[in-house]
């Protein structure tokens, strides 16, 4: 745990996205996010090559598919560098459906759901990666109230 986290380094979110909050509490989706320490803003890389190296790396079986290639090859780098905090920085991924298959693997959530890379995003990947963004500046009774905030306390 980290000194200042308070026992909060993974924190359950439940997306306010689509009313999710509003459903009943099994049906709900949820997702543990990893709060973004200091070393993890400093790693937040701009070089291309980094990032592929990380894609060609983490992605690799992914890769092998010629739909699922297409569609990471076009990737532009910022999309590369949401694609890369969202799977580093969440597990647990509880309800999350898609054509009725449960879909708990982080990349394939990010694949499988639309993504933006606009700040204002209102997608559920743009929701789960902001409350990600959010946490790198939050400790002691911020971030405790933060998680109260994402649904999970």
């Amino acid at each position: 745990m980290e000194l200042g986290n308070l026992g909060f380094d993974w924190i359950t979110l439940v997306p306010v996205y689509g009313d999710n909050r509003s459903l009943p509490e099994e049906e709900r989706l949820s997702v543990k996010i990893r709060k973004m320490n200091a070393i993890d803003v400093l790693g937040i890389s701009d070089d291309v090559d980094v990032l592929y190296k990380w894609r060609d790396s983490r992605l690799s079986s992914e890769l092998k598919d010629p739909e699922q290639a297409s569609k990471i090859l076009a990737f532009p780098v910022s999309v590369l560098q949401v694609f890369k905090q969202f799977t580093d920085h969440t597990k647990d991924f509880r309800n999350f459906k898609i054509d009725g298959e449960d879909i708990t693997n982080p990349v394939t959530v990010f694949l499988r759901l639309p993504v933006s890379i606009n700040p204002d995003d209102q997608s559920l990947i743009g929701e789960v990666s902001n409350a990600i963004a959010n946490t790198a500046s939050l400790y002691g009774e911020a971030l405790k109230n933060f998680a109260r905030q994402c649904g999970g306390l």
